[in-house]
């Protein structure tokens, strides 16, 4: 957010005492959030940023390279990704050497550090990361479509190979917290349908999705959503037959027909902010 918002950070976005910034600077009723994984530290690639010919360039030590304007935190306009993190196996290779993380907590260390969240008086939120998601922020949009094709033994690594961090790191908070929400960040839609095909997705993706479900079921979770832009009307039925219930954001001017959407089985939750003189209901998000 703008620098003008005080009180804010992308650290600090959703905890229980700095959350207020947020929401009021959106018009949303935020859910807090947890900040961290159930480790002391977690893997991350460095970079270094510099300025030429009037944009800010960020190096990382993957070999990506990302060129956007100056300012950008406060103007936000998108980035420019000249080279990705993952090209090849050899670039996969490294990146998952420097994304390796220390060792899970053990059980004293984990419930010192959920401690703060369980006398909660908002629901609580546990980002569980991605599946194609994840490759296209790694590869870019192009080439995680192609890679499905080219290299299917790769792509389906890196899918397992969030789904193991996720079981390693982010699953004892989930069963230590039993929060009210989790979620996968997808971004797996365009505004005219599916970046990745319906079968792909099933084929690649399904088997995390099942297993999030069963966390959800097997502990009692209200709430298993995706994250994703563009036209969802063929994401929607994928996700209910992997046992996912809700969605967002929902873009209006991407899915045109949003009584058609209203159209989802009765359990499936909309989340969007859209505003229409009909008998839909949508939940804000």
């Amino acid at each position: 957010m703008p620098k003008t918002v005080t009180g804010w950070t992308e650290e600090n976005a959703f905890l229980p005492e700095s959350s207020g910034p947020w929401s009021r600077y959106w018009g949303t009723l935020s859910p807090i959030a947890v900040p961290f994984w159930a480790c002391e530290h977690r893997g991350e690639v460095k970079f270094a940023k510099t300025v030429r010919d009037g944009f800010e360039v960020i190096e990382y030590e993957t070999g990506a390279l990302t060129r956007q304007i100056l300012n950008n935190d406060d103007a936000y306009s998108m980035p420019s990704f000249e080279r990705f993190h993952v090209r090849d196996r050899k670039s996969w290779e490294q990146y998952k050497k420097l994304a390796e993380s220390s060792p899970p907590w053990p059980k004293e260390r984990l419930a010192r550090a959920c401690a703060p969240y369980l006398r909660r008086e908002r629901p609580l939120f546990i980002d569980l990361g991605s599946t194609w998601g994840g490759i296209r922020e790694l590869m870019g949009p192009e080439r995680a479509c192609t890679v499905l094709y080219d290299d299917p033994e790769l792509a389906q690594e890196i899918i397992d190979w969030q789904r193991a961090m996720r079981n390693t790191y982010q699953y004892p908070l989930v069963e230590y917290l039993r929060p009210e929400i989790v979620a996968l960040h997808e971004d797996c839609c365009y505004n005219h349908g599916m970046l990745i095909g319906p079968r792909h997705f099933l084929d690649f993706c399904g088997a995390s999705y099942r297993e999030i479900a069963q966390w959800r079921n097997a502990l009692e979770l209200e709430m298993f959503a995706v994250d994703s832009d563009g036209d969802v009307s063929d994401l929607i039925p994928r996700l209910v037959e992997l046992g996912a219930n809700a969605l967002y954001p929902l873009e209006a001017k991407a899915n045109r027909n949003l009584p058609a959407l209203g159209n989802s089985p009765p359990n499936f939750i909309l989340m969007a902010g859209w505003k229409r003189k009909s008998s839909i209901k949508a939940t804000s998000a």
